[in-house]
């Protein structure tokens, strides 16, 4: 009677629904509590650097975001619980802007702290690339470390569990700056140094920056931008000189200059069809001489044929060392001297 009197039973589903809903709004509130406590963290932390320049803001920055960092993996690690269910559960069902929550971690820093601060910090790195090529000693972990960070934020927002970098960060905000900078700088540079100096102190000039730029990317910023680099920095230094050069490869064909015309070789062969040129004029070159050292012993070469024999096997000895030496025996400067 009292269990009459009490009403029906509630059914096993209104049993289950009522804890599941209950842990749907704890998993709820507590991720907008993260979230918000994240959010007044980064802003309070933003309002120290928005004035800084330079050194500072690098230093500042990198430095904060290590921490950050840190502190994220460990917060990630103490929510294993809510990652696991209540995020896994709303992802499923295809709500957008849930992230686990490291994940969430680096969407408010990007928020709060890389939107603010981007341009100020990018400059900066900017300027102390800048500094290195101009000599100076500077701290690379500085440019590293904003690196890391701009390759970190740049993950996939709507397929957060897709692997490997998307660089939406990194490529619009700082390759493509960098990419324009270093184009600008090698323009001035490569142009002032053939004001002042001679085209064969400048290969050593180019290679020398060619290199530096390649240990750049290994050393600062990421894999991806080592082919796009090579290939703005070899059409600055090379493809936009390529007539100077091929005058040059002429009198140093004239010279006999084998160490040069190998450094002419090693450089123009990085740029599209740089070596069609050179080989024409070493084609030329040949043919011209063997007509000038047979010119030289005609006489002798009308009483004794053995002399003419021996000057053409002479010359073609002398530019088969050089073809050797200077072009690496490639195959279309071996054709050239056939064809000589």
């Amino acid at each position: 009677a009292a269990a009459a009197a009490s009403g029906p039973l509630p059914s096993r589903s209104a049993k289950t629904k009522k804890p599941n809903q209950g842990a749907q709004f704890v998993g709820l509130e507590l991720y907008k509590k993260l979230r918000d406590w994240l959010r007044d963290y980064l802003a309070r932390l933003e309002r120290d650097g928005v004035d800084m320049l330079g050194e500072s803001v690098l230093a500042f920055y990198t430095k904060k975001w290590e921490e950050y960092r840190f502190s994220s993996h460990v917060l990630d690690g103490v929510c294993q619980y809510i990652n696991r269910h209540w995020v896994k559960r709303e992802c499923d069902e295809g709500r957008k802007g849930i992230f686990e929550i490291y994940n969430l971690a680096l969407v408010t820093w990007k928020e709060q702290m890389f939107t603010p601060l981007q341009k100020q910090v990018t400059n900066a790195v900017l300027k102390l690339i800048e500094r290195e090529r101009n000599g100076e000693t500077i701290q690379t972990g500085l440019i590293s470390g904003v690196i890391q960070c701009y390759v970190e934020l740049g993950f996939d927002e709507d397929e957060p569990n897709s692997k490997g970098p998307a660089l939406k960060v990194y490529k619009p905000f700082f390759e493509e700056e960098f990419l324009a900078d270093t184009e600008r700088y090698y323009t001035a540079e490569s142009t002032r140094f053939l004001q002042e100096n001679p085209v064969t102190e400048y290969m050593k000039q180019a290679e020398l920056r060619l290199e530096e730029e390649r240990k750049r990317v290994a050393l600062c910023l990421h894999e991806s931008s080592q082919d796009e680099l090579a290939r703005k920095c070899e059409n600055v230094l090379i493809q936009k000189h390529m007539e100077l050069l091929q005058t040059e490869f002429q009198n140093l064909l004239s010279d006999y200059k084998v160490e040069d015309l190998s450094r002419m070789f090693g450089l123009c062969s990085r740029v599209p069809d740089g070596l069609a040129k050179l080989k024409e004029l070493l084609e030329s070159h040949i043919f011209q001489q063997g007509l000038a050292a047979i010119a030289r012993c005609e006489e002798t070469a009308l009483n004794d044929p053995r002399v003419y024999v021996q000057t053409i096997l002479d010359s073609h000895q002398k530019y088969s060392a050089l073809v050797m030496k200077s072009f690496e025996n490639d195959p279309g400067f071996l054709a050239a001297l056939d064809k000589a």
